[in-house]
């Protein structure tokens, strides 16, 4: 009887997910699995088709056609498939009998999990809790960790009736804001008719005073043409009435009378000759032509819209009710280990829908589980190029050459050395010395961060020799401390402490500065492979390939405040800006990867992208400006606050640079220099450059 109930329990688990099913969803070839899980195979296997034909079944591969579908998406393909009734019976029938369904471990599909790992917050079955967690401090069973969190239920339901509460305020909030968004829409509009009507009246009266004017000025040259008619007309009877004459004369009169006649003939036509000759000589073309008003008429063509629409942020009153209160991520119960004084933040088993086993990223493993892969060593620069940029670089310098023979663009045409800052004054750059960051037995160094401290101390990560590298505020060798693993990118927080991230670790070290030593400190599990992270005002800041995560410092822990995908995954550096309110990040890749501005929520600011910005390398504030490593363009440039470019900051003198670090008194610039053709000196040496306001 054990060994069917064994049976039944086994056929509940989703083989995708290794969890008990929900809503079971039935295959041709009668392998069931959760609705959501096959929905999301089923998205993962055809994205980028067309018109996909089917998929294959995750457990036996054998083909399941779409044709018989009529949903044209995953989520529609899923809710048709068959509902397998007999597992839903089983699942009911386990239910009310109050029997329990043993999950399947994530990593050994034929074990059930029977343990909790608390230095992980993760189940386990007996093979990870004796092999994988055994380093782990606090390894228990199931049944433990389930009454400790038990034992703070109350509290926990407390904190959930305050979040339901503040949610629907949020929510009632949001309506009225809804609301104050369509009455800012018909105020707008009946701004803009308005306007229309005051334009179109204007131009109806100027129209009407034009008309006027031109209607007097075309009588007055009317009755000046009427006059050179009335002379035309007496000149042309004058003449036909003596043709007449003479040819009258001709017939009739004797030859004295003729002669006679003749002559007052031609006396006659003389005197209308000279007054036609003279008439003709005083004639003039008339043509009424109208001319606008240049100014008007410029601003109609040139005018790119007749006003400014903005959006004006400004805190809800929830959030002035709150403004003073603690985040509600760190309003959390906290679960007492049994035994010790010590709390910790509780959080339940991740509530993110569970991936598919095939579809299942390395980065979803424990930091302490590592893909059984072989690791290159890097013996140039401070990350692997991607394999476009290697194609770049054999005709980076071609590309240099072809883009300085093209007219000055916007960007070289701006101020070179000095540039207006947003506040109106002037920022320049000078070169005031160099250091090498090697130490005796090093040839080659390859510097992934940079950070300067308030002391004045220089901090450097060199991910070739695994190592942080500590000098002092003249530049002068320290000391380092090692690593395991290759480090990424480094920053300062508070006067004399620095983050650096362990990328291989999915890690952040949190290390200190005393008596001129680096001194390890707390350590930050972020479930991903950051290599680069920023901090200013409380805000930490960092970034995997594809990913950003921000957190803020509450007490003497590290706090989640977002995570936020990014549809990229070349994310090269971030910087935080001295508000501890927005982020930018750099992109890596051709062509013409934009620089994107974020919230500390995840919110999109603006992005920025120039032609000669392609591969961007470091970035950093200095004030409210930001500064941008070009990393092929071999030059730093400014934005101001709101992504508009303001100029090139450095450029004379910069070889291949690629971190950028800006003091906390903001007097200096920090470059580190990054290319395989770059000889050891130039690629080992940092340099130091002067801002002078």
């Amino acid at each position: 009887m054990a060994a069917v109930l064994k049976a039944a329990k086994e056929q509940l688990i989703c083989h995708l997910c290794k969890q008990i099913l929900v809503e079971p969803k039935t295959l041709n070839c009668m392998h069931s699995f959760c609705k959501k899980c096959i929905q999301q195979y089923m998205e993962h296997t055809t994205k980028g088709q067309k018109s996909p034909a089917g998929f294959l079944c995750p457990d036996c591969n054998n083909v399941m056609p779409l044709g018989q579908l009529s949903g044209s998406t995953p989520e529609a393909w899923a809710s048709e498939l068959q509902t397998n009734e007999a597992l839903s019976s089983i699942l009911k029938a386990f239910e009310n009998s109050g029997e329990e369904i043993a999950m399947k471990c994530a990593f050994h599909a034929e074990k059930e999990v029977e343990f909790y790992c608390e230095d992980h917050e993760m189940l386990l079955c007996s093979l990870c809790a004796t092999l994988t967690h055994k380093p782990c401090t606090d390894v228990v069973t199931i049944p433990v960790a389930a009454a400790r969190r038990k034992a703070d239920g109350g509290k926990f339901i407390n904190f959930l009736s305050e979040q339901i509460t503040m949610t629907e305020k949020v929510l009632s909030d949001r309506k009225e804001q809804l609301s104050t968004l369509d009455k800012s829409e018909t105020e707008i509009k009946n701004q803009l008719t308005q306007i229309k009507k005051r334009m179109i009246d204007y131009l109806e009266s100027m129209e009407s005073k034009v008309i006027q004017e031109m209607t007097q000025r075309k009588m007055k040259e009317m009755h000046a043409l009427k006059s050179d008619l009335d002379i035309c007309n007496g000149i042309l009877v004058d003449a036909t009435s003596s043709l007449k004459t003479i040819q009258q004369s001709i017939d009739k009169d004797t030859p004295a009378g003729f002669i006679i006649r003749f002559k007052d003939q031609v006396q006659m036509f003389d005197e209308r000759q000279t007054k036609l000759v003279r008439h003709v000589q005083t004639l003039k073309n008339v043509k009424l032509t109208f001319l606008p008003n240049r100014p008007l008429e410029q601003a109609v063509v040139q005018g790119k819209h007749i006003g400014s629409l903005n959006t004006e942020s400004f805190p809800s009153r929830l959030a002035q009710v709150y403004a003073k209160a603690a985040p509600i991520e760190t309003q959390r119960p906290t679960l007492t280990r049994q035994g010790t004084s010590k709390a910790r933040p509780y959080s339940g088993v991740s509530t993110a829908a569970p991936t598919p086993r095939s579809v299942r990223s390395t980065t979803d493993m424990p930091s302490f589980r590592k893909p059984n892969v072989p690791r290159q060593i890097r013996s140039r620069g401070p990350r692997e190029y991607s394999k476009q940029e290697n194609e770049t670089k054999s005709v980076i310098s071609d590309v240099s050459s072809r883009i300085s023979e093209k007219p000055a663009s916007d960007l070289t045409q701006s101020k070179a050395m000095e540039l207006s800052s947003v506040d109106g004054k002037t920022i320049s750059a000078k070169f005031k010395s160099d250091f090498i960051a090697s130490v005796p037995d090093q040839k080659e160094c390859s510097l992934e961060g940079a950070a300067i401290l308030k002391s004045g101390h220089v901090v450097l990560s060199d991910s070739y020799h695994s190592s942080l590298k500590l000098f002092d505020p003249k530049f002068a060798y320290i000391g380092l401390i090692k690593f395991a693993t290759s480090p990424g990118d480094v920053c300062a927080v508070g006067d004399s402490e620095v983050i650096v991230c362990l990328p291989d670790t999915m890690r952040l070290k949190h290390e200190k500065i005393e008596n001129n030593k680096i001194v390890p400190g707390e350590v930050l599990t972020v479930g991903d492979k950051c290599h680069s992270v920023g901090y200013n005002n409380g805000t930490l800041a960092c970034c995997s390939g594809r990913t950003i995560h921000v957190f803020a410092r509450d007490n003497h822990s590290w706090l989640r405040v977002s995570t936020t995908p990014m549809d990229a995954d070349n994310l090269m550096y971030i910087a935080v800006d001295p508000n501890g309110e927005r982020i930018v990040v750099t992109r890596n890749g051709y062509p013409n990867r934009p620089v994107v501005c974020l919230t500390k929520n995840g919110q999109k600011v603006w992005s920025y992208t120039h032609e000669e910005l392609r591969l961007p390398r470091g970035v950093a504030f200095l004030g409210q400006n930001v500064l941008i490593v070009s990393w092929d363009q071999q030059k730093v440039i400014q934005l101001n606050r709101e992504g508009h470019l303001e100029g090139v900051v450095l450029q004379q003198g910069v070889q291949w640079p690629w971190k950028l670090a800006v003091s906390p008194k903001g007097d200096k610039l920090m470059l580190t220099q990054c290319y395989y053709r770059l000889p050891f000196k130039d690629k080992n040496c940092v340099k130091v450059y002067k801002v002078i306001r």
